[in-house]
């Protein structure tokens, strides 16, 4: 995993995995709301079956294990219509992947509620059915449906552990996948017809004991340091819709609602659950609710639309205070790809424009089905979260400490401070709240040859919002926007490093890619800026592009402005001996200092050099050290000579001294090399 300058960057477990470290990384997804009722095409026939195909192909192509959908899988329930849906994921289970869906409301009767068991029997319904995938027990056919899909496997299974509340047998359930629990709660009319439209109270004692923690209570199976996600069809708090899980909205009855509402977040939070994920109301929206109480608070995710509808947010209840608004984007089709590595979760949001560029309903289809990624933002069960207001400054502090706790082997013991950088997003959510971001960090073991553990950083992108040019009207005033992902706020960003590690070779902070390779951090930048190399702490002063080494508290910094998975890792660098002549002074002895210092002068005989340029001294007499060496490179000790290049027919002198204890001559041949 070396690196160089200038280079831009299964099996299913059936149980759960009781060290997230050890689990290889994974994928699942994400999709939300599939209706269509009017559909003069025939392309989405009650059941959005077009958008369906797209987004099987979307998920088929990221090389998910499954996919969630979080309800409403079809417009009017009948039967006809959840077998329509149940055919149209031939596709993912032809490519092995599993699928688990919700009921919504647009499914919510006895019948839907039976049908729904029948077609979808893996949410295990019927015990021995259970996580066995392409099990669809009559597929829809109807040739005026286009390119209904044809089985071409055998059955599957995807997850293990699953676990059905009583009553509700298929539609509310859990399972595990490696180091991960799933919960996926329904709202509805049970399938022996008891009327329901909210969670009750032993709907979420049930949610709760299917995310408590092993030992923590009586009946828990859950081991520690895994992930566990929840998924309902409604919210904590809707953006369009005033009813959520509770109730016809948050502040309905509230002697009644308030408690249940607080002990379903207590659950979530008390057991690390960081998003509760559904759809319902047809946009992008995350949020951090708090509950009533004030005690528990968690991320909200309402997903994306994936049917003919794109709603705009209503007016709410003083039930809206209880929202730290994150993110916002209305007007896409769009779906989620959920990355799990060991303790690390990164989501993807990707969105393709609807194709009538606002607030419609859509019978005809005319959705593009370009898809970009529009957002990325993760957390880690080792890492911590800062939540940063417009305006406020970036600076945190964190270290493998947790990770170490947490019983994961291999870290070195490094620590990470933003030193500087300020949230400078103006994002506002449809009814102008302000958007704020969740600064999250995570940890991984450093790689052989690194000189620091690798830390992963989410959240310092812009905040996402839509783009309206006038708010009075939406659907006049609306410009579809494809966001940069990656692009930060320019910070500071410092990693302590290994100095045996470092001694051995040329390090820097860098950037390291999915494939573990590396280049250095400000070479990755969005914004032009120019490398420009400091033998030093940093300073506020220094722009983009500066990085450097700090041997006094042995550690490597940055200033960047992309926010991705950073290390202390060693360079490949170029060798340009042959265009730089070199020519020392003698070297007079200090008595205070007890060194021997002198001058070496380089001249650039070639052309121009962009980039930092170092010197190592090969073959220097033994027993003799050079007191301001950075490294060590082909097992020479090297110092840098400039801080950003050097110009054809330029020349500079540099001050190097010596650790002489034996009075020797000394001898060295210079080996001039680029960063």
């Amino acid at each position: 995993m070396k690196i160089t300058y200038g280079n831009l960057l299964s099996a299913f477990g059936l149980t759960l995995i009781a060290t997230a470290a050890i689990a290889a990384p994974w994928k699942f997804g994400v999709m939300a709301d599939t209706q269509w009722p009017n559909s003069p095409d025939n392309k989405n026939p009650n059941v959005a079956v077009n958008v369906i195909s797209h987004l099987n192909q979307e998920f088929i192509n990221k090389g998910v294990k499954f996919v969630v959908q979080v309800g409403d899988v079809t417009d009017g329930g009948s039967n006809p219509q959840l077998d329509l849906r149940a055919t149209f994921a031939q596709d993912l289970y032809n490519a092995g992947i599993g699928f688990y869906p919700l009921r919504g409301n647009h499914e919510s009767s006895k019948t839907g509620a039976l049908e729904f068991q029948r077609v979808f029997p893996q949410t295990g319904a019927i015990t021995a059915k259970a996580g066995i995938n392409n099990q669809t027990p009559t597929p829809f056919v109807n040739p005026s449906v286009l390119s209904t899909p044809t089985n071409g496997t055998g059955t599957f299974s995807v997850g293990g552990n699953f676990v059905n509340e009583p009553g509700y047998e298929g539609l509310t359930y859990s399972f595990d996948v490696d180091n991960a629990r799933f919960v996926l709660a329904d709202t509805w009319t049970s399938p022996a017809g008891a009327s329901k439209t909210y969670l009750n109270q032993g709907d979420v004692d049930w949610v709760g004991s299917r995310l408590c923690y092993a030992g923590s209570k009586a009946g828990c199976d859950r081991p520690a340091n895994t992930h566990a996600f929840s998924f309902a069809h409604k919210h904590l708090i809707s953006e369009n819709h005033n009813d959520n899980l509770f109730a016809s909205t948050p502040d309905s009855s509230p002697t009644t609602t308030y408690p249940l509402t607080n002990s379903f977040m207590k659950n979530l939070a008390d057991n690390g659950v960081r998003y509760h994920i559904g759809g319902h109301d047809h946009m992008h929206n995350r949020a951090i609710v708090t509950s009533p109480d004030g005690a528990s608070k968690v991320q909200n995710i309402i997903t994306a639309s994936n049917s003919y509808k794109f709603y705009i947010p209503g007016s709410q209840g003083a039930w809206a205070s209880r929202e730290n608004m994150i993110a916002q984007e209305l007007f896409t089709v769009g779906y989620y790809i959920f990355n799990v590595d060991g303790p690390k979760v990164t989501v993807d949001y990707y969105a393709s424009p609807n194709g009538c560029n606002g607030d419609c309903d859509e019978t005809t289809d005319v959705i593009p089905y370009t898809f970009d990624k529009h957002e990325t933002f993760g957390y880690s069960l080792n890492g911590k979260e800062v939540v940063v207001s417009q305006g406020g400054s970036y600076a945190l502090t964190d270290s493998t400490a947790k990770a170490i706790a947490n019983g994961e082997a291999g870290y070195l013991g490094t620590s990470a401070a933003i030193l500087s950088g300020t949230n400078s997003s103006t994002g506002k959510d449809y009814r102008g709240r302000v958007l704020t971001k969740t600064v999250d960090t995570g940890w991984t073991p450093a790689a052989s040859d690194h000189a620091s553990d690798k830390m992963t950083l989410w959240g310092m992108t812009d905040s996402l919002a839509t783009n309206f040019t006038n708010l009075s009207n939406a659907n006049l005033h609306y410009l579809y926007v494809v966001p940069n992902p990656t692009r930060t706020d320019n910070y500071a960003l410092s990693m302590s490093y290994d100095d045996a590690k470092f001694k051995s070779g040329v390090f820097a902070l860098s950037v390291i890619d999915q494939n573990g390779n590396a280049q250095i951090a400000s070479a990755g930048n969005d914004n032009t800026s120019v490398p420009m190399f400091v033998n030093g702490p940093y300073s506020s002063s220094y722009p983009l592009g500066s990085y450097g080494v700090d041997t006094a508290s042995k550690t490597a910094w940055a200033v960047i402005d992309h926010a991705s998975d950073f290390a202390v890792a060693p360079l490949v660098v170029n060798d340009v001996s042959a265009q730089i002549s070199a020519k020392a002074s003698g070297f007079l002895y200090n008595r205070a200092t007890k060194l021997y210092t002198g001058n070496l002068t380089l001249t650039n005989t070639g052309a121009s050099i962009n980039t930092p340029v170092a010197v190592a001294l090969s073959g220097l007499t033994a027993n003799v050290t050079l007191a301001n060496a950075l490294g060590q490179y082909n097992g020479a000790p090297y110092t840098t000579i400039t801080n950003s290049g050097l110009a054809a027919g330029g020349s500079i002198t540099i001050a190097v001294s010596f650790s002489n204890p034996s009075n020797s001559k000394i001898n060295f041949t210079p080996v001039t090399f680029q960063e």
